[in-house]
């Protein structure tokens, strides 16, 4: 699973293919710290599983509050959909 969007990185590089690096719960703030990873497309994503070398071209850190027990991949993704501006009407892919 994975967002497309067009946006453009800090770099000025338009990225139009992101997925969830990685994600972890604080409790004692209750917050979720997800890392979006941004790659140009579909193809970059490709290239690193076959070389296993990174072909991300931006890192985004994104805190959401925990709001559910569900914390699937899939209900991160819609709330990154739902919550957050840079990705707001992303298409899952």
């Amino acid at each position: 699973m994975a967002l497309y969007k067009v946006v453009k990185s800090t770099k000025g590089v338009e990225c139009a293919y992101h997925r969830i690096l990685a994600y972890g719960m604080n409790y004692i703030d209750n917050t979720i710290s997800i890392n979006v990873a941004s790659y140009c497309d579909s193809d970059y994503r490709e290239v690193e599983k076959k070389t296993g070398q990174s072909m991300i071209i931006e890192n985004t850190g994104i805190t959401l509050p925990i709001i559910a027990e569900d914390f699937s991949r899939e209900t991160l993704y819609k709330r990154i959909v739902n919550e957050v501006e840079l990705f707001m009407d992303a298409e899952s892919i």
